[in-house]
């Protein structure tokens, strides 16, 4: 794969960043659509001569990147969050090909949690189970955005195991979804 992490290195060094430049009306965010992401890629990919594809397998979002000259192609992947409302798992997928790129291109955006979620520091107490099944039914309770943001704040106090922590995102995703699509409801 030396053609193709060749380009890459020269895409990542030129230190794309994106600012969130779009309103969410239903979280009153801003974010970055993925248009705005790939318009910014398209005249560079084309000049290196790569082509991005996405596809679902196995409950993943995959991103591909291929370098047309030499066929090699390496991937990126995102878990989706079971959802059974086509239009949340239409949104779920476009939120995973977003990071996709963010991931392969080093792409650096406005906003970093600092690796909350994933960092495992010791001076965190443990969590209960019933801790666990009380703040993943508690995101379920959330009303907004800000809401479940704050609840999702107090869960990070505590120490979860892997599972527990990719559980815990999941359903994180899924009521945010759930939350915007209230919000275009009402």
């Amino acid at each position: 794969m030396t053609k193709l992490n060749k380009k890459l290195f020269e895409i990542q060094k030129k230190n794309l960043s994106f600012a969130k430049n779009a309103d969410n009306p239903f979280f009153k965010s801003k974010y970055i659509p993925l248009d705005t992401i790939v318009s910014t890629l398209s005249s560079i990919l084309e000049k290196e001569q790569i082509l991005i594809t996405h596809f679902t397998e196995n409950k993943e979002v995959v991103t591909q990147v291929t370098d047309i000259e030499s066929g090699e192609h390496m991937q990126s992947r995102f878990p989706l969050v079971e959802v059974n409302d086509p239009q949340k798992l239409w949104s779920c997928i476009t939120y995973a090909k977003r990071y996709n790129l963010w991931q392969i291109f080093n792409i650096i955006t406005d906003r970093d949690d600092d690796a909350e979620w994933a960092y495992d520091r010791n001076e965190k107490p443990h969590g209960t189970p019933a801790q666990f099944d009380g703040h993943v039914n508690s995101f379920k309770r959330a009303k907004t955005i800000k809401e479940l943001d704050r609840k999702a704040d107090w869960a990070r106090a505590l120490k979860w195991n892997d599972d527990q922590r990719k559980e815990m995102t999941q359903a994180y995703l899924k009521e945010e979804a759930r939350i915007n699509e209230e919000k275009k409801i009402s």
